[in-house]
């Protein structure tokens, strides 16, 4: 399986881990100024401009965490050699329009009935 196996994995948990860093990097410059004066003038655009890019970073971190992680998901059949209907792939690259297809059942059954989330060995 080489690198293809476990590259995903490990992309998905470090933009995770980085994701989680900028919150709380977030949240700590929020804490430092907690309690003070507002800032004014250029400082104030600084640190405005700052707490945005944290707030995006972290964002963007994490939506990019959870996607690859979909993509992982919405792969798995293909790859594994399961037994997958066009249908059931249709509903699933759905969510990405309306996460409500999230809600549709048929797919969360059809993988526990075809024994999808158990060991291939038995």
């Amino acid at each position: 399986m080489g690198l293809v196996h476990w590259f995903g994995s490990a992309e998905m948990l470090g933009w995770l881990v980085a994701g989680l860093l900028f919150a709380v990097g977030h949240h700590l410059f929020y804490s430092n100024l907690a309690g003070h004066e507002a800032p004014t003038g250029s400082y104030a655009l600084g640190a405005l401009s700052y707490s945005k890019q944290e707030a995006f970073f972290s964002n963007t971190s994490l939506e990019l965490a959870m996607g690859i992680a979909y993509f992982q998901l919405f792969w798995q059949p293909a790859v594994d050699g399961w037994p997958t209907n066009l249908d059931d792939l249709d509903i699933t690259y759905s969510v990405l329009d309306n996460m409500l297809q999230l809600f549709r059942f048929k797919i969360w059954w059809n993988d526990l009935w075809h024994g999808r989330w158990r060991s291939s060995s038995g």
